[in-house]
Order: C-alpha cells, then structure tokens, then sequence
C-alpha cells in the first residue's frame, strides 16, 4: 500500500515536471514571437522615419538635434537620415526594445503627421505629444525650435551680427553650429546673445529663446516683492505722519 502512494506521487512529480516544461516552452515561444512582431515594427518605423526626414531635407536639423548624442566623426560621416539612425543603434541610443529616440525626435521637430503614418501599420505606436521628451535636453530642444522659426533674412543678419568678416553659411543648421562651436550659444548662457538679437528685433525666433530661459527665481521674486511692499509701507507711513503733523 505504502509503494502504491510512492509510486502515484513519483508519476504525479514527473507529470507536474513535464507540465511546467512544456509550460516554459510555450512561454519561449511567445517571447520569441513577440520579440520577432518588435523586431519587425523597429524595421517598419525606421525604413518610415529615415524616408519621411530625408524627403523634407532635415539631416542638419537631425544632426544639430543628434549633437550631444553622437561623436563628431559620426555627425560628420552621416550623409542620410539611415545613416544617424545607424550611429544612433551602435551607440545604444536605439534599440527594438527602447523606441523612445524615434518619440523624441518627432516631439522636438513637430513632424507628428509622421505619427499617424506610423501608426496606419503599427497601432501600438503611440500618440507622442502625450509623452514627455526625455532623451534632448532643455537647450537642444530650443535650438531646434529656434531653427526652424528662422527664415534667410534671418541668417544673414545673425550673420553679420556675429562675423567681423564676410562669411557665408550653407544653412541656418550651419549657422547655429558654428555659434555652438564658437560659444557664442551655449546652454545656460544664452542671455548675451538673445540680448544682441534684440538688436536685430527678429520677432518669433527671439521669441523662442527668451520663452526657454529661466524666469527669476521664486527666492528672488519673493525679495522683490518684500521690497515692493516695504516701499509701499514706508510711502504710507509717511502720508499718515503729514496727517498727523500740528497745523493739518
């Protein structure tokens, strides 16, 4: 009787160990499965994202928003959209498993009408103006946004503004990366040079960078407003002191 309940609980063991081995393989499956539909969206989306950028001209904007991304060489080298995407994926910037470069890129540049095309063969590509942009900087994003307002008449008059001699520019992605190298524009010290634009009173693209600076403080608009307010006392108090005086 004891070897019979041996016996069942051994073949009850093997079964349950059978059971989970091919439980296992199912879940391999799957994986692989699902790894391969990913692997084949990234194909989609890339081959959809190197054409739509590379029929509107935007390898110098892509390679000003790429700057702190990819090494000199590289920008330099990439003469196609296919060719930063591929410098983006061998510097682990792109991954089929981590889109969020394609989300950013669309986000900083405002081609969301390439979202929609996407999504006409991807539906779980999402709508990127609800995700925040995480992979560009505070300052990379305004300089893109800063580009794209500026029209010819715009670059040759930042031109003449900051060159002494003649100097001529292939476009205004050229312009911007010459200020960079330069240091004329830099992040966190933009202040001289949105200064020396107003000069020019270029309207929108003056715009851009003043809405993307920092505002005062709240430490410091809180001592202006105390200052604000003791002025205001100190000019009531004395009003009340002339109302007072002997011979009012």
């Amino acid at each position: 009787m004891f070897q019979e309940m041996l016996d069942q609980l051994r073949q009850i063991a093997v079964l349950e160990t059978q059971y989970q081995e091919e439980e296992t393989k199912e879940m391999e499956h799957e994986k692989v499965f699902v790894e391969g539909i990913r692997h084949l969206n990234f194909i989609y989306i890339k081959e959809e994202f190197c054409h739509w950028y590379d029929k509107r001209d935007s390898l110098s904007l892509l390679k000003t928003l790429y700057k702190d991304l990819l090494l000199p060489h590289m920008l330099d080298k990439a003469s196609s959209t296919k060719d930063l995407v591929e410098f983006l994926i061998e510097s682990n910037h792109l991954t089929s498993k981590d889109f969020t470069l394609f989300f950013d890129t669309i986000n900083a540049t405002g081609e969301f009408e390439l979202v929609r095309k996407i999504q006409e063969e991807v539906v779980t590509f999402p709508n990127v103006e609800e995700i925040s942009v995480s992979k560009f900087s505070h300052h990379r994003c305004m300089l893109v946004e800063f580009g794209n307002n500026l029209t010819e008449k715009n670059v040759e008059s930042i031109r003449d503004l900051v060159n002494d001699a003649p100097t001529s520019y292939g476009d205004k992605w050229d312009l911007i990366n010459d200020l960079e190298n330069r240091q004329i524009i830099s992040e966190g010290k933009m202040q001289l040079f949105i200064e020396k634009l107003g000069i020019l009173k270029l309207g929108e693209p003056e715009e851009v960078l003043t809405k993307y600076q920092p505002g005062p403080s709240k430490l410091f608009r809180s001592s202006m407003y105390y200052i604000f307010a003791q002025s205001k006392l100190v000019v009531i108090l004395q009003q009340c002191k002339k109302l007072n005086s002997p011979g009012l």
